[in-house]
């Protein structure tokens, strides 16, 4: 597949957002820079190695480590691998730490783990002792989905911000949004609705949350993706917590994700979500439930979800549909490349054919 062009909607209404919170001690201190200094968001992330699972045997290791504001930390070694690359869902060792200027240690079960300096590699010892296990490398995941194309019949709904200078920017030709606001790099910003109604169909998200340590639960970088307006997928900075069904991944208070697929905040991430509407008959009554699938950073997270009615904050389930909605819940979550297509796109139609007597071919 040749390279994905970004694209920018120029005929939106473009705004900035508002300053982010500055303050690191503060409740609601945001960081929306990647490349901005905050020697916590520096320490944070996944790695990936081989160390010494005790004096016998060795194994791959995944590691997550979340900040949690003021030099707090939280983590989990994961044996096997990170989630979607290795790690079987379970065998898991919770971990707990502080930062000491640029170093952070963090103890849990048998282990300690240390993370200097810019946090590219992670040192596991025993607990008890000072030799080394093995060295974990820092690794930064990108979906396999991400800068795909809109698929067969498909239409892009918003493109976003070209990836240098020097590659040009391309108006996508329609107003797919209501209300929509802009950062100043031209990404999306929540807090918005189509102004076309879908129904049946595959849709291609991706999305940034902000990195905000210090806030807790539904706090932590809020949003969610409105499917006919009713059923919401959640989003928000669940990056190595339980993946409960409030978090990233799940049909809102509905059903858990299977895994959490959670990247690091300030890091790009995708949802690929294939939604079939309830059916209603002639008379209204509903006869069949909406179902959804989920694939987050590419890994299946929602199955075949059925789903018997409006989840969140969705109003009544009726035959008429609704927009698909970006919701702002003070989260300042941004987005681009975002995409629909019909489930079953139309079929192309027949090839014309070309006859001499009574033999006939495809002309092509």
């Amino acid at each position: 597949m040749s390279r994905f062009r970004w694209l920018l909607a120029i005929s939106m209404a473009c705004c900035s957002i508002g300053v982010a919170v500055a303050d690191n001690t503060d409740p609601k201190y945001t960081l929306m820079d990647p490349d901005g200094k905050d020697q916590d968001f520096d320490l944070q992330g996944e790695f990936k190695g081989t160390a010494q699972l005790s004096k016998f045997s060795s194994g791959v290791f995944g590691l997550q480590v979340v900040s949690m504001g003021g030099g707090r930390f939280q983590g989990q070694l994961l044996i096997g691998g990170l989630p979607g690359d290795g790690w079987n869902g379970f065998a898991r060792i919770r971990l707990i730490g502080e930062r000491e200027g640029r170093k952070l240690i963090l103890h849990g079960g048998p282990y300690s783990v240390f993370i200097q300096g810019m946090g590219k590699r992670a040192t596991i010892k025993f607990e008890a002792g000072d030799i080394s296990l093995g060295e974990l490398e820092r690794v930064h995941r990108v979906s396999p989905t991400m800068g795909s194309a809109p698929a067969a019949g498909g239409a892009l709904l918003f493109g976003g911000t070209a990836p240098d200078e020097d590659q040009p920017l391309e108006n996508i030709g329609t107003l797919c949004w209501q209300k929509a606001k802009l950062t100043d790099e031209g990404l999306l910003l929540a807090g918005t609705k189509t102004t076309h109604l879908y129904n049946d169909f595959i849709l291609h998200v991706e999305f940034r949350v902000p990195f905000m340590p210090n806030a807790r639960g539904q706090a932590r970088a809020n949003s969610g993706v409105y499917l006919n307006g009713r059923q919401e997928v959640q989003i928000m900075d669940s990056f190595g917590l339980a993946g409960a069904e409030d978090e990233m991944g799940a049909i809102y208070k509905y059903k858990k994700p299977d895994i959490n697929m959670a990247f690091p905040p300030l890091t790009w991430q995708t949802y690929d979500i294939k939604y079939k509407g309830p059916v209603f008959n002639s008379r209204g009554k509903k006869i069949d439930n909406a179902v959804i699938s989920v694939d987050h950073n590419g890994v299946t997270v929602q199955d075949n979800v059925e789903v018997d009615g409006p989840t969140g904050t969705g109003p009544e389930e009726t035959s008429i549909l609704l927009p698909l909605q970006l919701q702002d819940d003070g989260g300042q979550v941004v987005f681009r490349n975002v995409w629909i297509s019909p489930i079953d796109p139309p079929a192309p139609p027949p090839a014309p054919w070309c006859c001499k007597g009574r033999k006939c071919w495809p002309a092509y």
